[in-house]
């Protein structure tokens, strides 16, 4: 499975909020039964992640998914009501 533009959104949604909560890569990794090297390169956007590790992930920080995928765009594309 090759990785889309928006797996590089969401890895880096994700990186932001492991940081913003002081979470270790080892930690997630292990939670979503990753490699800590499997887990960073989802983090950065080569690999995709399931909708498991998304749910494990937020299970863990004991957040809503909506923190995710809030106001998650492909790079380029125009907020909804703007004009093309």
């Amino acid at each position: 499975m090759s990785a889309l533009p928006v797996d590089a959104l969401i890895g880096a949604r994700l990186k932001a909020l492991r940081l913003e909560r002081g979470v270790s890569v080892e930690t997630v990794a292990r939670r979503l039964s990753l490699s800590p090297a499997q887990y960073l390169e989802r983090e950065a956007g080569a690999s995709p992640f399931s909708a498991a590790d998304i749910l494990n992930f937020c299970a863990l920080l004991q957040i809503g998914a909506q923190a995710i995928f809030e106001d998650l765009r492909p790079l380029g594309a125009r907020p909804p009501g703007q004009a093309h």
